[in-house]
Order: structure tokens, then sequence, then C-alpha cells
């Protein structure tokens, strides 16, 4: 039987080079087929889906700080200026608006309430196709939407606690999804100061509230790199085992209770 030889040191980083660069072909093959079999008439802008700097300054547009929860949506707030497409309208108490051309539901109080992030909000859907726009008309009784974009579980709780006394819904929907439970372990989330729960004495201790001001987000490595990762569909999904900062856009992550 004939030795077995090992590649030479050259020889092995010339083969893991060629692996490289044909993943890395493909990958690229792959993004400009996904962009061009796409009917998004922004698919050629190398735009962020999460930090893209239109959307950070839009979101200040519909939103405005709170000293308890971070952010909360502009009352009375109606626009396309938040960077996205859509028209998104708010009453004088900060709730999603729908349905505003049909006749009222056979029932409208109490109300349902729904609480949430920006699934239960709507935000890449326009004011008649949120979920709570839908679930009225199934119910044909009043559904009120508390939703707010890119709230952790605890937000969603101390907003819910701030509201329901005011609204008094029979019915109170909390929507989630599992990242809003992640975030509750974050005191900074999209580059905004928000508050957080601590485990102290078997209790919880609400936190860095009120909330300060938030400071200019670092251009740091992970967030470059974050960056990078969101305005590729295709690349993204291949990078994401990266740190906390990059995947939640200048998270600062604690230490889980």
């Amino acid at each position: 039987m004939p030795p077995v030889t090992r590649p030479s040191l050259r020889e092995a980083g010339i083969r893991l080079g060629l692996v490289l660069a044909s993943v890395t072909f493909g990958l690229l093959v792959g993004e400009l087929l996904v962009r061009a079999l796409s009917d998004d008439p922004k698919r050629w802008e190398l735009e962020h889906f999460v930090t893209y700097p239109s959307r950070a300054d839009g979101r200040w547009n519909v939103m405005r700080p709170h000293p308890l929860l971070g952010w909360e949506p502009r009352p009375g707030y109606s626009g396309t200026n938040h960077g996205g497409r859509e028209l998104l309208t708010f009453d004088d108490r900060g709730l999603r608006v729908h349905r505003r051309q049909a006749a009222p539901p056979a029932v409208v109080t109490p109300p349902v309430l729904v609480m949430g992030d920006s699934y239960a909000m709507g935000e890449e859907v326009a004011d008649e196709e949120t979920f709570p726009a839908h679930l009225q008309d199934l119910l044909d009784r009043r559904v009120l939407n508390g939703g707010v974009a890119g709230y952790g579980l605890d937000q969603v709780v101390l907003r819910a606690e701030t509201i329901v006394p005011r609204l008094r819904p029979g019915l109170l929907i909390v929507s989630f999804i599992a990242d809003d439970v992640r975030r509750t372990q974050e005191q900074i989330l999209w580059g905004i100061e928000k508050p957080y729960f601590e485990v102290v004495d078997d209790g919880l201790r609400l936190r860095n509230v009120p909330v300060p001001p938030s400071a200019a987000e670092p251009l740091d490595a992970d967030h470059l790199l974050g960056r990078t990762k969101g305005a590729f569909p295709m690349i993204g999904p291949c990078t994401k085992t990266g740190s906390r900062r990059s995947a939640a856009a200048g998270a600062r992550p604690r230490k889980a209770p």
C-alpha cells in the first residue's frame, strides 16, 4: 500500500482559498438572482433591513422618546416618512388606526386590545392590513391596536399597564415573537436606551427608568459588519452567528438572570 502523503501547507491554503472563492461566487450569483426575480422596486438598493439610516431617522418621525418605555408612537401621526412605504396612522392616544371608512362593528364596548411589537402594529403593512384590523372584521367587535415596533416583551407589559386602565378593554391579547423575549435582556436596543428588569430578592426590579436620552450609535467593527450583513438577504443568514450587537443594531446585552 503506497504511503499517504499529506498536502503541504501551501497546497492546503490554495484548496481552502478555492473553496471560499467558490462559496462567495455562489452567494453573489444567488444574491443577483434573488434581486432579479424580486418585484420589489427597491431591490437594487443596498438597504440594511434593520439599521439603514433612513429607517433610523424615519423612526423618530413616527415615534417619540418616552421616559418609561423608551419610545412610543407619536399621537396623531399619519404619513409614509418613516423609512417604509406604507401609510401609518395613529390616533390621539397613540393607537394604530384602521377601518376608518367601514361601518362600526356590532360590539364597540368593551373593546379588544392587542399589544405587541411590529407584528401587532403592522409596521410594513397599510392601516387596513394589520392583523388587529382583520381580527375586528372576524369578531365584529372593536379591536384596538396598541402594538409598537421594536418593543421587547418587557416594554409590551409596561405599555399595557399604562394604557389598559384608560382603555378598559374586555379582552387583552399580547402578541409576541421569540426575539421579544431576548430583547428583555437589553439596555440598549436598536441603538436606543430602553427599560429593563433585573431579578432582585426573588422579585423583578425595574431599571434604567427614567430612560436617558440615547447617544449616537457607535460605528465599531461589529456595527459595520451588521450593516454589511443586513444589506444582502442571501449572505446575511450565513453570518447570523455574529454578536448580539451586530444582530440587534446597537444592543447592549446583559447577563440573563
